[in-house]
């Protein structure tokens, strides 16, 4: 996330959010009020809808977001700030007319760096519905630090950059006056990472000829998210003898449709039940929890008499990590 423009006009700094960015203005507090430091403050959090379209739009809308506030520095009335205990050494009592935006970034990582484990939240806004606010708070400069948060069936992970900013502030750099605004609106935008889970292949072999040896069975994945294909593989399982095994496949997406086939079911084996099974792929994180099961399949098959001894070797390709990256092969 960036600090907006940067606007000249003396010497004393203050922080304003728009609804999508962040603004950093410069006021001149020879024009402008004194700053009231016995005012109490409100904040509003808003998540920026606007530019968004499809289920970016719709997650957020969804989301309950919870935004930490710190309280980083006391202001004066002249608009000067003096740095609280624990984030001393931001650079905040130097600010001027020459502080750029990518210094304001640098405070705010600088800020964030110095949050432990015994460091007091001042406030924690919950923005749900797109929307959250907190009151009664004192003037000052504020580190904002918004939650990751997931989406209702986790298939995406929503991150926000955390910044700075001061109560009150004004609207000097988007055109209006230097007036202060002692409870003003911010916005929120995210950054969003794909979610993976994992598919379960289970086959069991009810009966097994030992005088033929190892018997491989062999299925092909595909994977489906609305429409476009996200996965395609092929799986091998060998059995030395009756039993149950198994195979996972990995870093298939959240919410992908994924329809698994017995493609070879081995040479003197009959599958026992469909040879072509569906699931849908949860998060690994719900599994991990304890919340949801993976996504599993289960195939059957027996010994069917006859005499044929079979195995093979399966070519197996995983789709690049990173744009330009090979696919990566290798031969079970």
């Amino acid at each position: 996330m960036k600090l907006g423009k940067i606007m000249k006009k003396g010497s004393a700094v203050a922080l304003i959010c728009a609804l999508a960015l962040p603004v950093l203005t410069l006021v001149n507090t020879q024009a402008a009020d004194r700053i009231d430091t016995g005012r109490l403050c409100s904040l509003t959090v808003k998540v920026d809808t606007e530019s968004t379209t499809g289920d970016f739009k719709e997650d957020l809308g969804q989301m309950t977001i919870p935004v930490a506030l710190y309280k980083v520095a006391d202001v004066d009335a002249s608009g000067r700030y003096t740095e609280l205990e624990g984030f001393q050494g931001l650079g905040l009592d130097g600010i001027s007319a020459s502080t750029t935006a990518q210094k304001w970034l640098d405070m705010a990582e600088a800020a964030y760096g110095k949050i432990t484990d015994e460091t007091q939240k001042t406030e924690e806004i919950f923005v749900a519905g797109g929307t959250g606010s907190a009151g009664n708070l004192a003037t000052g400069m504020y580190l904002v630090v918004p939650g990751e948060t997931f989406n209702q069936d986790y298939s995406y992970k929503y991150t926000f950059t955390p910044y700075l900013t001061a109560l009150p502030g004004n609207l000097y750099a988007q055109g209006g006056t230097d007036e202060w605004l002692y409870d003003p609106v911010i916005g929120l935008k995210a950054e969003r990472e794909e979610q993976y889970g994992s598919l379960i292949i289970e086959k069991t072999l009810s009966s097994y000829n030992e005088s033929l040896g190892s018997v491989d069975f062999v299925f092909q994945v595909e994977a489906d998210k609305n429409g476009e294909a996200v996965r395609s593989t092929v799986e091998r399982i060998r059995f030395n003898g009756a039993g149950t095994q198994s195979v996972v496949v990995d870093r298939i997406p959240v919410g992908a449709q994924v329809t698994v086939t017995e493609v070879y079911s081995g040479a003197s084996y009959t599958p026992e039940g469909e040879v072509v099974q569906k699931a849908t792929i949860v998060a690994q994180q719900l599994v991990d929890a304890g919340q949801a099961v993976a996504a599993t399949v289960s195939f059957n098959n027996k010994y069917d008499d006859r005499l044929i001894p079979g195995t093979g070797v399966v070519n197996h390709f995983e789709p690049p990590q990173e744009e330009g990256d090979d696919w990566n092969w290798s031969q079970k």
